[in-house]
């Protein structure tokens, strides 16, 4: 019997967790110098939503970025950060915005990857006539942190590949880099050997004067 009920508790958790809606989006954008881009996000409350970027190409691959809250608050901000990623469980509803900022750079434009990511998971947040939340079974407190910890490594796992992509990127042009060094370099070697042939045959010539 309890092996029945074990079977059946792990099966609801599975179907929870396939049918639990998730939105997410990623982006890829190029910001210029002196340049500000915002995005905003319509945030119900008691909604875990968060955001991740990363700076993969451009400068010192550093960026601003900030989060302002409905009422005009700022709830993150950071400088000159080159990644960084931010998850909270939204107090009240509105919009949030998000900013990124290039505004330090003058000459160079950055190439920058992030993703919004929320639960949106209503159900568990809505309130009675008393203004309590609705008691939810243990189950399904369980599935709700067990996805917000899947949203986290799934961050992860994003961030490591934009990394990941920018340390081959980096690789790539250093190889090219040392590449035409070693072919300046060949050249060289060879102008210097025709160089000292032609002065040391020019240095035993025999001149006569006529």
């Amino acid at each position: 019997m309890a092996l029945k009920l074990c079977g059946s508790s792990i099966l609801y958790v599975i179907a929870v967790l396939c049918l639990c809606p998730r939105i997410s989006w990623s982006f890829f954008t190029s910001i210029e110098p002196y340049e500000e881009q915002c995005y905003h996000e319509n945030v119900k409350k008691g909604q875990v939503w968060g955001f991740l970027y990363e700076v993969s190409e451009g400068g010192f691959l550093d960026i601003d970025a900030k989060l302002t809250t409905p009422d005009g608050q700022l709830m993150y901000n950071e400088e000159k950060k080159t990644d960084d990623s931010y998850f909270f469980t939204a107090e009240h509803d509105g919009k949030y915005v998000f900013c990124l900022a290039n505004q330090k750079s003058s000459l160079v434009p950055k190439l920058v990857y992030f993703m919004f990511d929320f639960l949106n998971d209503e159900k568990r947040y809505q309130e009675n006539d008393e203004g309590h939340n609705k008691t939810a079974s243990e189950v399904d407190k369980v599935v709700g942190e067990l996805s917000i910890e899947l949203l986290k490594l799934r961050r992860t796992q994003v961030k490591q590949n934009v990394r990941m992509e920018t340390h081959f990127k980096i690789n790539l042009h250093t190889n090219q880099i040392v590449s035409w060094w070693s072919f300046f370099e060949f050249v060289l070697i060879i102008g210097m050997a025709l160089g000292q042939v032609y002065y040391i045959k020019r240095f035993f010539e025999v001149r006569r004067v006529i």
